[in-house]
């Protein structure tokens, strides 16, 4: 028998393999850069059907992207995270294995040197 997933636990799955495909051309201190350019989080909104101008409305709403997260069942702290190595140069591979392993190196994640 197979196990049924959840919504969010599909939602979840969709956007880890989003993040490790090719091809997606991540940008940092905005959802979306108006040239191509997604964040992780931005990632997550389009893998979970919200349209780029329901976005900031959602943000702006909450204060923060904890409604975003919340798709794909990351917790409030789940979600800074994600924000946090998204805009501290740790590349989507990197935060597809951060979410998967269940956020291991939460409450901070490291910044992520040049080089």
């Amino acid at each position: 028998m197979s196990e049924t997933k959840t919504k969010q636990e599909l939602v979840r799955m969709a956007w880890i393999a989003a993040l490790r495909r090719e091809g997606h051309r991540q940008c940092d201190g905005e959802m979306f850069d108006g040239h191509g350019g997604v964040c992780a989080i931005g990632l997550l909104a389009e893998i979970s059907s919200i349209r780029r101008h329901q976005t900031d409305a959602i943000v702006d709403q909450a204060g923060d992207f904890a409604p975003i997260g919340n798709r794909a069942g990351l917790l409030p702290e789940e979600t800074t995270a994600v924000w946090e190595m998204n805009d501290n140069g740790w590349a989507f591979d990197e935060i597809a294995d951060e979410v998967e392993a269940g956020f291991p190196s939460r409450p901070a994640p490291a910044i992520k040197e040049a080089g």
